[in-house]
């Protein structure tokens, strides 16, 4: 598995202890899950208390 991985121009490194990638900065004074940021990108912000539920259950 690869250990950085780049989009919208912001890397994500791998967390070891999670296996999410977190971004690389802080956005919005936090590191955020790299598929939050995907989810985000394209539909919009998560509302307080959803979660984005991955088609394989993952």
């Amino acid at each position: 598995m690869e250990k950085i991985k780049y989009f919208n121009h912001i890397r994500f490194t791998l967390d070891n202890q999670s296996g999410y990638y977190l971004s690389a900065r802080k956005i919005n004074g936090k590191q955020i899950r790299m598929h939050r940021y995907i989810w985000e990108f394209f539909n919009g912000i998560i509302p307080d208390g959803f979660c984005i539920h991955h088609i394989d259950h993952d």
